[in-house]
This record gives structure tokens, C-alpha cells and sequence, in this order.
């Protein structure tokens, strides 16, 4: 599509969002920072590919149109080469996580320009890695129905839900477990 604004005209690739990765925060290794990749490109008024570096802002918000944005995150020196640009949006800025059910729209603001128009859905990437974070919780309240359960590095229920752990509580710590065959 393209979007005519005072300074440029600019094509977004129909893949725009196509590429997600999961990339480590410099805090920890374990807590991985959820990211998504944009790829697009910028073309000048008379269609040709812009060759510079631009300042490119991106904004998440819950609306197609106006509103405020959820998140933002500014990229002061974009390089543009042939047209085409790649950025890795979540690495300054953490991304928040948004309730399932919310649609999440991606606005795009190069240099001084007005922002893009429409605004871009945001596929299923981005909640794939919300969804890949919470496989992984530290701490679980409610009915869990969990493959297996260990304790302290050993199993103490397997996979098919049988007790295997030790009988005597938790390596004799505790109360006495089960006693029987």
C-alpha cells in the first residue's frame, strides 16, 4: 500500500510482521524480553527507494484509529538501504503484556511525518511469546494439570500421574507419605 505524506510516500511490505524473535534482555538470560521484528519500506514522492537514516518512532495502541498508545519506542538512527529497513521493536522498550481478546494495532512514525495510516493488526506472533512466557511460571495458583511433577530435581509423579517419589514425605521431610504396596 501506499501512504502519501508531505515528505515521502512510503510502501509497507504486505510482511511487515512477518519475523518474530525471542532475544534475551541484558538483565537475565531466563526472562527472555518479548520482541518483534518489523521489516518495511520507504519510497520517495516520485516512488523511488529512499537511501538514508531516519529517525522511525513505533507505537502500539488497542485501536485501529485514535486513542493513546499501550507502548512506544523511538529508533533515532534507522538505516534505510534501497527502500528497505528492518527494526527490532521490545529491546528499549519492554513491551507490555495485553490481555488476550485486546487487538494490538502498530503505528509508524518516520522522522517529522504524521504517523502511517491505517494503523496495522499485530498477528498472532507477539501473544505466541506472551504464551511461550507463561509455560514457564515461577509460581501457579489454582488447578494446575501438569504432565509430571518434580520436587527439588526429583519426579515425584510421572507423566502417566503416578506416584513415584519417595514414601517416606518429601526425603523425609514432613509427614509420613503413603504407606502400601
Amino acid at each position: 500500500m501506499n501512504i502519501t505524506t508531505p515528505l515521502l510516500t512510503r510502501s509497507i511490505r504486505a510482511a511487515a510482521l512477518a519475523a518474530c524473535a525471542l532475544l534475551a534482555t541484558p538483565a537475565t538470560a531466563q526472562d527472555p524480553a518479548v520482541t518483534l521484528v518489523y521489516q518495511g519500506t520507504l519510497t520517495d514522492l516520485a516512488g523511488a527507494p529512499v537511501a538514508a537514516t531516519r529517525a522511525i518512532e513505533f507505537r502500539l495502541y488497542a485501536t485501529r484509529a485514535g486513542g493513546e498508545p499501550l507502548w512506544l519506542e523511538q529508533h533515532a538512527e534507522v538505516d534505510v538501504v534501497d527502500g528497505a529497513f528492518t527494526a527490532v521493536l521490545g529491546r528499549r522498550e519492554p513491551i507490555p503484556f495485553v490481555e488476550p481478546g485486546t487487538p494490538l494495532y502498530l503505528g509508524v512514525q518516520v522522522d517529522d511525518d504524521a504517523e502511517f495510516t491505517p494503523r496495522m493488526l499485530v498477528g498472532g506472533a507477539l501473544r505466541a511469546q506472551w504464551a511461550e512466557r507463561a509455560g514457564r511460571a515461577d509460581d501457579v495458583t489454582g488447578d494446575i494439570h501438569p504432565r509430571s511433577i518434580t520436587v527439588g530435581g526429583d519426579t515425584v509423579v510421572d507423566a502417566a500421574g503416578r506416584w513415584v517419589g519417595s514414601t517416606d514425605g518429601f526425603g523425609a521431610v514432613g509427614p509420613q507419605g503413603p504407606q502400601g504396596e
